[in-house]
């Protein structure tokens, strides 16, 4: 763990719950954490913004913590139903998701279209299960040659593109110019919807996309070859990035997502989710790795520094033996770990340390983004 001084009680009871890979002392740790009165009323928001609020019940709810929480804790019986709700809800949204993707799955490879699912819907079933893995939609990978093909198949499929309107449930029109943006600057098609008949998860969304970057940024890694390559996942019809993808993926996310002056105006640009995703992936998928092989990548596609950021920032999370290898292979100057923020080719300082811009709940400030400005957040 961090110094204790670089976290509050409140965050690093969160850290320790949700922290990848072995942790043998971690039920006493944690236990001994819940001996004294939190703050709930942030220990909540921040599991919920982090994407980790299933895989925190779902750990304490394992450890038979969850009365001492209640018990010496702090932890309110409102609160506790809250968080018992929403991971009841979660699991049923996740195993939605995944039912429905498995029946799609089978139609697209009868129709010949290799898609891969990458991140979160990669890793339920192997890292995580349903119930303790938040999804806010379906990421997919594919060639960009047949991008046409897969847009006719989920149009066939009963899915559209448009804008989901959260306040009022309703799936709204997709404009012309935010489909645009979609395809030249995200390097994805829009959004696929489709009605589930759900109350709970109205809809089921999916990203198809050819890049593990946008038009502007730096960097760009095609998804031809991770198409092409992608494996069976065990008991499943879906595929899945090889294990070299894999992790180059959950980099590529972590620094894509950790410099984007976009998801910083919203406060969304540091998740605890992502580096959960990534250290986890690393003690699951260790001896699969083949790190020449995931170096040769790397080096071909000029991508070092992303990765560098990727395991540097995890490690000020997640301090970790088997990340630390990681670390040493793909050094970061001291220099560089000041976080600063980035769209295209304009540059603006972190405003505080990474720490308390990790925790950091504030409410959304004026859009310092180019493209904030111009399309509502509703489109992004």
């Amino acid at each position: 763990m961090m110094p204790d001084a670089a976290f509050t009680p409140e965050e690093s009871l969160i850290l320790r719950v949700c922290r990848p890979g072995p942790d043998a002392d971690r039920a006493a740790e944690v236990e001994k954490m819940l001996s004294a009165p939190l703050d709930w009323n942030r220990i909540v928001p921040l599991v919920a913004k982090h994407k980790v609020l299933p895989l925190f019940w779902d750990t304490l709810s394992r450890l038979d913590l969850i009365r001492a929480a209640m018990r010496t804790g702090g932890l309110s019986k409102l609160w506790a139903h809250y968080l018992s709700q929403l991971y009841v809800a979660n699991r049923e949204r996740t195993q939605l998701f995944l039912d429905m993707l498995e029946t799609q799955a089978d139609e697209w490879r009868t129709a010949g279209l290799e898609l891969v699912v990458l991140k979160g819907g990669a890793l339920i079933g192997s890292l995580y299960q349903p119930a303790n893995r938040m999804l806010h939609d379906i990421d997919l990978a594919m060639d960009r040659a047949i991008a046409p093909q897969v847009r006719q198949h989920f149009f066939a499929a009963g899915y559209r593109h448009g804008v989901l309107d959260v306040a009022s449930g309703l799936l709204e029109p997709l404009g012309r110019k935010a489909e645009r943006m979609w395809l030249f600057y995200n390097h994805t098609l829009p959004p696929f919807y489709k009605a589930t008949g759900s109350v709970l998860t109205p809809y089921h969304k999916v990203q198809v996309g050819f890049d593990f970057f946008d038009t502007e940024d730096e960097y760009a890694f095609g998804l031809a070859a991770v198409a092409a390559e992608a494996l069976d996942k065990p008991g499943s019809r879906l595929r899945v990035p090889r294990p070299e993808h894999m992790l180059l993926n959950l980099c590529t996310h972590i620094y894509r997502e950790g410099i984007s002056l976009v998801y910083a105006d919203v406060n969304d640009n540091w998740q605890l989710i992502k580096f959960c995703d990534l250290l986890g992936y690393l003690h699951l998928a260790g001896a699969e790795l083949d790190r020449e092989r995931f170096a040769a990548t790397v080096q071909e596609a000029g991508l070092a520094p992303v990765c560098a950021f990727a395991f540097h920032y995890t490690a000020r999370v997640f301090p970790d033996e088997v990340l630390a290898e990681w670390c040493t292979r793909y050094p970061m100057p001291v220099e560089a770990m000041t976080p600063h923020l980035r769209e295209g080719s304009r540059e603006v300082p972190g405003e505080d340390t990474f720490e308390r811009q990790l925790f950091s709940l504030r409410a959304h400030r004026p859009a310092r983004s180019r493209w904030n400005q111009k399309l509502g957040q509703e489109e992004w």
